[in-house]
């Protein structure tokens, strides 16, 4: 029987953050590490911040995520803040240049409402010209 734990193992197994490699990773972390300050939405198992560090990046990193699990894993790092929240109940003010929303994090905004108040509180942690970057999945496109 598989546990929560197991989960955001496995999640690490089957989605690494490769800057180098194909996918997004690399239009990501490009805009990371330009950025001083960046909040990670939905930073799951933390790769993308992980990545950052090691890449060099020397500003404030910020990982928000709702699962405890995940958090768990990403916090294999303690060089990284790490907050367990949703995006619409973010606690900055104004505090970070870039915020990003990657992978499947969107997903889990179901209703109207959630992606709304998701929104709300992005805009919220941002500084004056701070930027946002994320993804959708459209729910009719098929591999």
């Amino acid at each position: 029987m598989f546990s929560d734990d197991d989960v955001a193992s496995l999640y690490d197994v089957m989605n690494p953050w490769d800057p180098a490699g194909p996918g997004d990773a690399g239009f990501y972390t490009e805009m990371v590490m330009a950025a001083a300050s960046v909040l990670d939405v939905g930073c799951g198992t933390g790769l993308m911040l992980h990545c950052a560090r090691e890449l060099g990046h020397t500003g404030r990193l910020a990982g928000l995520d709702p699962d405890r699990f995940s958090l768990a894993r990403a916090r294999r790092r303690d060089d990284i803040e790490w907050v367990e929240a949703t995006a619409a109940d973010a606690p900055w003010l104004a505090e970070f240049d870039f915020a990003a929303m990657t992978g499947h994090a969107f997903q889990c905004l179901i209703t109207d409402e959630d992606v709304r108040a998701s929104l709300a509180g992005v805009h919220r942690v941002l500084r004056d010209g701070g930027r946002f970057a994320f993804e959708t999945r459209h729910p009719q496109a098929r591999a």
